[in-house]
């Protein structure tokens, strides 16, 4: 795998409601963070410079617990605090069972009292929802009504970014649709 150097990614244009942000997921690996994801991090702090990184699971192993935790903390979290850049996290299965421990972000959010399971904030005119699916059968009825009530509400904002680790529906064999 390449390296991105700062030579590949062009500069975002200077403006008021200019930025960048990434996504990850899935960065877990039995025995801790492999390589590959710290070395992403690397051209992430290093090369992309986004203002905002979204982590939306699968950051811990099964049965992994606080040492599992402090493999993301020490490969992931930290150094993108380091950098000076947002980290904003979401959760999966897993990582729940595990005993959640990740910090707040350091930017105000709108709606956060169920933080790091869904939360929203605005960022330079933007709107962003988060929420984590836990399972095979999708969302549940309280997070879809929040869901709509939220995107409903955030119709104010030009910009508006939905991340969710799962999808809303259920995504086995047994189902097939979406909602409206």
């Amino acid at each position: 795998r390449e390296t991105l150097s700062s030579a590949d990614i062009p500069e975002a244009k200077a403006g008021e409601r200019s930025f960048r942000f990434a996504v990850l997921s899935d960065s877990a690996a039995e025995g801790g963070v492999p390589r590959e994801v710290r070395s992403a991090i690397s051209s992430i702090t290093t090369a992309v410079r986004p203002e905002l990184v979204f982590h939306l699971g699968g950051l811990v192993s099964p049965n992994e617990g606080e040492l599992g935790w402090d493999k993301v903390n020490e490969s992931i979290a930290s150094p993108l605090r380091k950098a000076g850049i947002h980290t904003l996290w979401g959760m999966s299965a897993t990582d729940t069972k595990e005993g959640v421990r990740v910090q707040r972000p350091d930017i105000e959010l709108i709606d956060g009292k169920d933080y790091p399971f869904r939360y929203t904030f605005s960022y330079k005119g933007a709107f962003f929802l988060c929420f984590s699916v836990s399972g095979v059968d999708g969302a549940d009825d309280a997070t879809l009504r929040w869901l709509k009530a939220t995107l409903e509400k955030a119709k104010i904002y030009d910009s508006r970014f939905v991340m969710t680790y799962l999808p809303l529906n259920k995504f086995t064999e047994l189902h097939v649709g979406s909602h409206k």
